[in-house]
């Protein structure tokens, strides 16, 4: 739980987070979060499963494999396949 005071400073530090991960991942999760509300578990994990095939086929997606398994910070920079 977050204090109220403290409230804003730790959204800026999740933000700051999340703008330091893949654009191109952060939109894929977007895209799979917005549609997985209504249906059955079945179709949704189907819906789901289709991103991370699309997320997987992503220079973003080798480059932060790479970079784990080197164990360093990925760099999201360079890798942009738009």
């Amino acid at each position: 739980m977050v204090q109220r005071a403290e409230l804003r400073p730790t959204a800026r530090e999740i933000a700051g987070r999340m703008a330091s991960k893949s654009p191109q991942m952060i939109g894929i999760a977007k895209r799979s979060l917005n549609g997985v509300e209504d249906g059955s578990l079945e179709d949704k994990y189907r819906w789901e499963q289709g991103f991370t095939f699309e997320a997987y086929l992503t220079g973003d997606s080798a480059e932060a494999r790479e970079a784990f398994a080197e164990g360093r910070e990925a760099d999201f920079g360079h890798t942009s396949d738009e």
